[in-house]
């Protein structure tokens, strides 16, 4: 025989597990238990978005560290292919004397205006200051295309 013969009220043939089961499904018609549910979906759901905005910060700065070293690579490229544009030239109007030190101030000017020398990840001593972020909605153009400015996802 299941149960207690002698409890009052109650059905004597259900189980302990059957009357856990009652009773919990009552307790959660209530209203108290209700709002505490949604009060803890609420956190559980702020916790779920707050790790996605973490997740989604670490992919868009690999992201950005992954585009400026292609970036980087494809101006190294660029530049090599002028220089070897331009030594064909020189060599084939007249021979060169002496003309190494401008080709060398003339790449110095070209990194400053970059803002560094052209080495991947690393930033040099000196910084930009204000050149850096455009003022008000004013955008900064390099090479014919509009600098992008992202904000921080934090």
């Amino acid at each position: 025989m299941r149960g207690n013969r002698l409890a009052r009220g109650g059905d004597p043939m259900k189980t302990r597990s059957q009357r856990r089961k009652e009773r919990q499904e009552k307790i959660s018609k209530t209203n108290r238990a209700q709002r505490e549910k949604r009060r803890i979906s609420r956190l559980v759901a702020r916790r779920c978005v707050r790790e996605e905005d973490h997740h989604m910060t670490a992919i868009m700065q690999s992201y950005a560290m992954r585009r400026k070293a292609e970036r980087a690579a494809q101006r190294k490229a660029e530049e090599e292919e002028e220089e070897k544009t331009k030594q064909k030239e020189d060599k084939s109007t007249q021979p060169q004397q002496g003309g190494g030190e401008g080709e060398k101030k003339q790449e110095s000017r070209q990194q400053q205006q970059r803002g560094g020398d052209g080495r991947v990840g690393q930033r040099g001593m000196k910084t930009r200051g204000a050149q850096r972020v455009p003022a008000g909605n004013a955008q900064l153009v390099r090479n014919r295309q509009p600098k992008v400015v992202t904000r921080s996802l934090y």
